[in-house]
């Protein structure tokens, strides 16, 4: 039994590294053995699936069983096979054999929180607190469940107990952080937002977490090593502080380590590719928390700084009021499914007399949305017809000079809302229901970019309304021209 659990152990390792190969040959050696053993019979269908293999013979094995522990492990094969609803249906078979176990409950919560039924999602996790109400993951999808329906007061006040059972739990530190920014409590928000080096594995190994700044003050000479995160949005927006830190600290050394492709809009002496040898280092998002601003600093701070000389020729549309769209961010992103709309919802914009449209979508790709069993294409709309700029799109520099001719752009959050707003370009963004931290909760103006007006969801998923109070305000526009 104990080499055994040894082996499923070392399934599991190798599946997260995606070493699906091993994790069939090892998980078909236990079957060999002990021919029931579900936890190997789950790791041997996934694999098998991955290879492109018949894995269903497996899984008719598994259901032949037909427990609490099989109709769990089918809900999580469809889990990973992207089968919500079929997830859903052993999930709920699981809690009709056996309604006293948490697992279930969560998994089933987790499901319906995935297809945005976030009120049952709430009951099946609430259901699975009242069977173990200290487990934390329970707790954690909980609170998150609440942020989606912007309750956000439940949240933190679950979070909070989270981290009182254990102060370690980085993945709660970084959800109440994220409350706490939707609230505008910056102060409060920041330091539990540096368990994200150690909760995301992308950001943990990046730069040395031993030379990490924290605010303290620097001697002259001394060396600093500022870095990007996250996405090219992120970049964007935060790349300014580095010349503010300057300003405080003249005499300090600062090297930033910026992706190459956007070293081309900033005004920013000392860029580099690459980690250098340095004293100090620090994300750009923590320097306006380690400078000590509050969020009226932040926002009396801006001016515009991606500055762009070059301006793409509109003079075939000098008596048009020339729009930029872009209608959808990373396909790749956690929440595109909640950030993303479809190109036709902008017909109402192009009805408007006068107008024309110019696309500045870059990624084309269709989407695979969990609620959808077919992927989607955003791009379509038979009605429509533009310019399309995204073949001149072809470094950020060109990007900006193509916004630098437009008289609005209207963007979902992506990076050219934040290139938009840097650049001081009149811009609306559609914001969703449930938003990015940066953007909080209420009001159509923003910290960060006083150029860039927000236009929210009043309801989950309902972007027609944010398209219609658009249209009206475009409308305003023209008549004050």
């Amino acid at each position: 039994m104990e080499l055994i659990k040894k082996a499923i152990l070392s399934a599991y390792n190798k599946l997260k590294l995606k070493h699906y190969e091993d994790v069939e040959e090892i998980c078909d050696q236990i079957i060999k053995v002990d021919p029931n053993n579900l936890e190997s019979l789950y790791l041997s269908a996934v694999s098998k699936y991955k290879l492109n293999r018949d894995c269903f013979e497996i899984i008719n094995q598994i259901k032949k069983i037909n427990s609490y522990e099989s109709n769990n492990y089918l809900g999580l094969f469809y889990l990973q096979i992207e089968n919500i609803q079929k997830s859903i249906k052993y999930f709920t078979n699981a809690i009709e054999i056996n309604p006293k176990l948490s697992n279930a409950w969560s998994n089933l919560g987790c499901q319906f929180r995935a297809i945005n039924k976030t009120n049952l999602a709430i009951e099946c996790f609430k259901k699975a607190k009242k069977i173990d109400c200290n487990k934390e993951n329970i707790l954690i999808n909980l609170a998150g469940a609440y942020a989606d329906n912007l309750e956000i007061d439940k949240s933190i006040k679950i979070l909070s107990k989270v981290i009182k059972i254990n102060p370690k739990n980085h993945c709660a530190h970084v959800d109440l952080s994220y409350a706490y920014f939707l609230l505008n409590k910056y102060r409060k928000a920041y330091p539990h937002y540096q368990h994200r080096f150690d909760h995301f594995e992308s950001l943990s190994n990046k730069i040395n977490k031993n030379k990490r700044w924290k605010g303290e003050k620097i001697k002259d000479g001394k060396k600093i090593l500022f870095f990007t995160e996250q996405g090219i949005g992120d970049s964007i927006n935060f790349i300014r502080f580095v010349k503010q830190f300057i300003e405080k600290y003249p005499k300090v050394q600062v090297q930033t380590l910026i992706p190459k492709e956007l070293s081309c809009l900033f005004n920013i002496s000392n860029t580099t590719n690459e980690i250098e040898d340095h004293d100090y280092n620090c994300s750009v998002i923590d320097i306006p928390y380690y400078l000590g601003f509050d969020e009226k600093q932040i926002k009396n701070k801006y001016k515009p700084y991606v500055s762009i000389n070059k301006k793409c020729d509109y003079s075939k549309f000098k008596d048009n009021y020339k729009i930029g769209i872009c209608w959808a961010g990373n396909p790749q992103h956690t929440r595109d499914s909640d950030r993303s709309c479809h190109l036709s919802l902008f017909e109402e914009i192009y009805k408007i007399p006068n107008i024309k449209l110019f696309s500045l979508q870059k990624d084309l790709r269709k989407r695979k949305w969990p609620f959808n069993k077919k992927e989607i294409d955003l791009a379509y709309s038979k009605n429509i017809k533009m310019i399309d700029m995204s073949k001149y799109m072809t470094t950020w520099e060109e990007t900006a000079s193509i916004i630098n001719g437009l008289d609005l752009v209207i963007s979902v959050d992506t990076s050219i809302l934040h290139l938009s707003g840097a650049m001081g370009k009149k811009t609306y963004g559609m914001i969703s229901y449930f938003p990015d931290w940066r953007w909080g909760l209420q009001g159509k103006k923003n910290i960060w970019y006083p150029s860039v007006t927000l236009f929210r969801q009043k309801e989950k998923g309902n972007w027609k309304s944010v398209i219609e109070e658009i249209k009206i305000k475009i409308n305003k526009d023209i008549n004050n021209i």
